[in-house]
C-alpha cells in the first residue's frame, strides 16, 4: 500500500527559494512608473523592461534545464538567488536606461538559473502527490511576485540606496540558506524519482514513472501545453505591467497603485494552493478549462469597473489566472518523463517568458490607440487558451496511477 504523505521540509526550502528569485520578478513591474518617469519612456520602451526581464529570466530556462538534466547541479541554487538580488540592485541604483536594462538582464538570468533545477528537486520530493507538492513549490513563487510591490514600496520610502540595498540582502540571504541546508535537506534527491540521471527517470523503467501513456516523450502534447501557458502568460504579464500604469494615469498614489498590484498577484498565490490539490482530485485539463473561462470577464472588468470594487475584481483575475501554475508544471513533467528538468524549463521558461513579449505589442497598442483599449484587448486572450486547452490529452488517470507506481519502485514513503 502506498502512502500519499510527503516530507513537507524539502518543498518548503524550494519554495522559500523560489519566493526569493520571484520577488525581483514582482519588484521590477512596481518599479517601471518611477523609470518610466525618471527617463522620459515611452510605453513601448517601458513594456521593453519587462521583455528584457522575461526573456533573461525565463526564455533562457530551457536551456539550463538541458544541462541541469545532464549535469545535476545543486549549487546554482544558491548562485541563483545570489545573482538576482544583485541584478536589481544594480537597476535600481543605474543612472540610464541602458544600465536599467543591464541590471535587470543579470537580475533574470539569476532568476533562470534557480528555477529548473528547483523544479527538479521538488518533482523528486513529491511522492504520489504531484500537483499538491508543485502548488507548494509553485506558491513560493506566486507569493514572491506578489511581495515584491510591497517590498519596494516599503524600502523605497527610505531612499533608492535602502532599496537596493534591501535587494540584495535578501538575495544573498537566501543563497547562504540554501548553501547551508540544501546539501542536508537536498541530498536524497540525487537519488529519488524523477531525475534523468538516476534508474528512475531514465530511458528505461523510469518512463514509465509519469503519467505520459505508455511512457515515450510526448513533444507534440507538450509545445501545445506551452501554447496555453504563452496565453496564459501574456494575460498575467499585461495586467501585471499595466495595472500600476492605469492606475497612476487616474491619479491614485504610486504607493496605492503598488498595494492593488499586489492583491491581484498575491490571490494569484492562493490560486496556486487550490488548483494543485484540485488538479490531483478531478484532472490536470478540467482546471486548465476553468481557469481560461473564467479569465475572460474578470480580465475585462478590470479596465471597467469604479476604484471600490477594483480590489476584488483583480484579487478574481489573479486567482484565475494563476491557479493553473503548478499544474502546467506537472503536466510538462508527466508529458516528458524523461527529461523532467527541460519540460520544466520549457513550460516555466520558454513558455512563460513570452509575456514580456506580449506586454512590448500591448505597449505598441497603448501609445497606438492608448492604454485602456490595450487593456480591453487583452481580456479576449485567454478565449485563444480555451480553445487550445480542448487539445490537451486527458492525465489524471495515468498520472496518478503511474505516480504511485514510481512512490512504490522507490521504496521510500515521504
Amino acid at each position: 500500500m502506498t502512502t500519499k504523505r510527503l516530507d513537507p521540509r524539502p518543498i518548503l526550502l524550494l519554495s522559500l527559494g523560489h519566493l526569493v528569485a520571484d520577488l525581483y520578478q514582482g519588484a521590477v513591474p512596481a518599479l517601471l512608473p518611477l523609470w518610466k518617469q525618471a527617463f522620459a519612456l515611452p510605453y513601448a520602451a517601458t513594456g521593453a523592461i519587462m521583455l528584457a526581464l522575461q526573456v533573461c529570466s525565463s526564455v533562457v530556462q530551457p536551456l539550463f534545464g538541458l544541462l541541469d538534466d545532464r549535469a545535476r547541479q545543486r549549487s546554482w541554487l544558491p548562485a541563483a538567488a545570489a545573482l538576482a538580488g544583485l541584478g536589481m540592485a544594480v537597476a535600481v541604483l543605474a543612472p540610464s536606461y541602458r544600465l536599467v536594462l543591464a541590471g535587470v538582464m543579470v537580475g533574470g538570468l539569476g532568476v533562470a538559473l534557480y528555477h529548473p533545477e528547483a523544479s527538479r528537486r521538488a518533482h523528486e520530493n513529491s511522492g504520489a502527490l504531484r500537483a499538491t507538492a508543485m502548488s507548494w513549490f509553485s506558491v513560493g513563487g506566486n507569493l514572491g511576485i506578489g511581495l515584491g510591490p510591497l517590498v519596494v514600496a516599503a524600502l523605497l520610502a527610505r531612499g533608492e540606496t535602502a532599496l537596493a540595498s534591501g535587494l540584495a540582502a535578501i538575495g544573498l540571504a537566501a543563497a547562504w540558506l540554501l548553501r547551508v541546508q540544501g546539501p542536508r535537506l537536498l541530498a536524497r534527491g540525487t537519488h529519488g524519482t524523477g531525475s534523468a540521471a538516476s534508474p528512475s527517470t531514465g530511458t528505461g523503467r523510469g518512463r514509465r514513472a509519469s503519467g505520459a501513456g505508455p511512457g515515450a516523450d510526448r513533444w507534440g502534447a507538450l509545445w501545445l501545453l506551452s501554447s496555453v501557458v504563452v496565453v496564459r502568460s501574456w494575460v498575467h504579464a499585461g495586467v501585471q505591467s499595466f495595472v500600476p500604469l492605469l492606475l497612476t494615469e487616474r491619479g491614485l498614489p504610486t504607493a496605492q497603485a503598488q498595494s492593488l498590484l499586489a492583491v491581484f498577484l498575491l490571490a494569484g498565490a492562493a490560486g496556486t494552493l487550490v488548483g494543485g490539490p484540485l488538479a490531483d482530485l478531478v484532472g490536470r485539463k478540467p482546471v486548465m478549462a476553468g481557469s481560461m473561462a473564467l479569465s475572460v470577464p474578470l480580465v475585462w472588468l478590470i479596465g471597467r469597473v469604479e476604484a471600490g470594487a477594483l480590489p476584488v475584481v483583480l484579487a478574481a483575475a489573479g486567482f484565475a489566472l494563476v491557479s493553473t501554475f503548478s499544474v502546467s508544471v506537472v503536466l510538462a513533467q508527466e508529458l516528458l518523463p524523461s527529461r523532467v528538468g527541460t519540460a520544466s524549463g520549457i513550460v516555466l521558461g520558454a513558455s512563460v517568458g513570452t509575456g514580456g513579449m506580449g506586454v512590448a505589442l500591448l505597449g505598441w497598442l497603448a501609445d497606438a490607440r492608448g492604454l485602456p483599449v490595450a487593456m480591453q484587448a487583452m481580456a479576449w486572450l485567454p478565449l485563444v487558451g480555451l480553445a487550445l486547452t480542448v487539445g490537451l490529452p486527458s492525465e489524471r488517470g495515468a498520472a496518478l496511477r503511474e505516480g504511485a507506481s514510481s512512490t512504490r519502485e522507490a521504496g521510500a514513503p515521504r
